[in-house]
């Protein structure tokens, strides 16, 4: 959290603004707000939740358990593994 709090504000406006306009492309997005010294992908996952939740799932430990089973590996493949898993559930269910 102390490195979060040490940021500079227009640092982290200009990284959110990149990341955003970087969407749909997760990987993107995530890179683009992980330049932040604190941010790993799952903050970042919370950031464009926040901002797109149609796009971007949050990386939460229940979630992940939920769509990969126990795994707790805070990357960007499985972040992207995680998306790609929920969106096509999403699907799923819109088609049925």
């Amino acid at each position: 959290m102390d490195f979060v709090k040490s940021l500079d504000d227009k640092v982290v406006e200009s990284a959110s603004r990149k990341a955003f306009a970087a969407l749909p492309d997760l990987s993107k997005a995530i890179t683009e707000l992980t330049v932040l010294k604190g941010v790993g992908p799952a903050t970042a996952s919370a950031v464009l939740a926040a901002y797109a939740p149609d796009v971007a799932p949050f990386m939460s430990d229940e979630a992940m358990v939920a769509a990969l089973g126990n795994v707790k590996e805070y990357t960007l493949k499985q972040y992207l593994a995680f998306a790609e898993k929920l969106q096509a559930k999403a699907e799923n269910v819109a088609l049925s």
